[in-house]
């Protein structure tokens, strides 16, 4: 019996105007692509209208800063829930390195997430 290939393509997600005013229609909307591409695909791609360069840059930054932590420091991040705390070091997965933030869109819980992980501070991260 042989293979299907199949040519999935990364949903494209519109973020930007009407989409970022919570109750409108066109957020509605955006809500419901991003929900659709995260379970169908686990991922997206998001289209700002003014995404530039020096963001995409300091974002990248940020993640090269946060993954350079020392393991012990990541393994303070932990959940109950499978896969939503910090996953490293896995002999299934040896390359693969992840970090959770139990809800991410909370200001709040990413002002714990930056203090569990640089109890000093870090302005840049956050």
């Amino acid at each position: 019996m042989g293979s299907k290939i199949v040519d999935a393509k990364i949903p494209v997600v519109n973020l930007f105007g009407e989409a970022l005013k919570p109750g409108s229609g066109a957020w509605a909307a955006a809500s419901g692509d991003v929900r659709r591409a995260m379970e169908g695909y686990g991922c997206m791609e998001v289209v700002y209208d003014k995404s530039s360069e020096e963001l995409s840059s300091s974002v990248l930054e940020a993640l090269e800063e946060l993954f350079e932590l020392p393991q012990e420091t990541k393994m303070k991040n932990v959940n109950p829930k499978p896969a939503h705390g910090y996953m490293g070091r896995l002999s299934v997965l040896p390359i693969h390195e992840g970090l959770g933030i139990e809800y991410a869109t909370d200001r709040e819980a990413c002002e714990e997430f930056t203090k569990l992980m640089w109890p000093e501070g870090n302005p840049h991260f956050w």
